[in-house]
């Protein structure tokens, strides 16, 4: 499975760009397998996409993040 948060593919019908809530879900997935560059970058993109949706912001916050293994 493969998972891109760059867009849909237009020849199915989609839009070029994600919606808000889309690239929120696509984040907390990337999440919940450990990908987090990825899941920064969606965060990231979704809150250019709604900057008055709090929800991006919060699963930016660290916390969401492993300690680094130097500590």
């Amino acid at each position: 499975m493969s998972l891109t948060a760059c867009g849909r593919d237009k020849a199915n019908g989609g839009s070029s760009v994600l919606t808000w809530q889309e690239q929120y879900d696509l984040s907390v997935k990337y999440l919940s397998h450990g990908k987090y560059e990825e899941a920064i970058i969606t965060f990231t993109s979704a809150i250019e996409v709604d900057p008055k949706q709090p929800d991006a912001y919060i699963g930016l916050k660290p916390r969401c993040m492993p300690a680094p293994p130097w500590n």
